[in-house]
């Protein structure tokens, strides 16, 4: 049950903006969470800190600080005798989830993302694109020198697109067309997900 000072607290505008003004701290603790696939590991059931350790080359006393984190923003369970276990939205998080979250927070905590958004204030002022400022290219220059981060990118805007596409399949009758082109579809989710629902339809990807 929750108290009357847990209620406060919660409706304490200055906490709500502290909460905001933290809110990085989560982004870097379920990116961490993603890059050492912890809902894998996981998947089977709870799990002590130190088989946890072992299995992602961390240390121990260090991981353990992260999976109590992790259990506090909710991803994990917490049991009597120490060992994490996922909660359903930390099994949200395994590498094999059909939303690809996965990919979505290691591509959202991501220096590519991360050090643009840092330059905000100047592109502001200056009118300069961010992305430039920070990287002397813009974003698409880039990821053509760096394959990895390219590959990220496209998994990351995959798992953005699978929220809003059932809404989007379900919102037009995509049944008129003969043909649809999707310009700048990436990996193609989007356009997989309305051909998925109008099977006499032909797509093509042009990115």
């Amino acid at each position: 049950m929750r108290t009357n000072c847990q209620a406060m607290a919660d409706n304490n505008p200055a906490n709500t903006l502290r909460r905001l003004i933290t809110g990085y701290q989560t982004t870097f603790l379920v990116q961490v969470a993603a890059e050492l696939k912890l809902a894998d590991r996981l998947a089977d059931g709870p799990r002590r800190v130190d088989e946890l350790a072992d299995a992602t080359n961390s240390r121990p006393e260090l991981l353990r600080r992260v999976l109590s984190a992790l259990h506090h923003v909710g991803l994990l369970t917490r049991g009597e005798d120490g060992r994490f276990g996922l909660t359903a939205m930390g099994e949200c998080l395994r590498s094999d989830h059909p939303e690809g979250l996965n990919a979505f927070a290691r591509y959202q905590a991501h220096g590519m993302i991360q050090r643009p958004w840092s330059n905000l204030l100047q592109t502001l002022q200056t009118g300069q694109p961010a992305f430039r400022a920070v990287f002397g290219r813009n974003l698409f220059e880039y990821l053509e020198g760096h394959p990895d981060d390219a590959a990220l990118f496209t998994a990351g805007m995959a798992a953005r697109t699978m929220g809003p596409v059932g809404a989007i399949v379900a919102g037009y009758d995509w049944r008129r067309f003969g043909t649809i082109v999707d310009v700048g579809g990436a990996d193609g989710t989007l356009l997989a997900g309305i051909l998925a629902a109008t099977p006499l339809t032909r797509g093509i990807i042009f990115d």
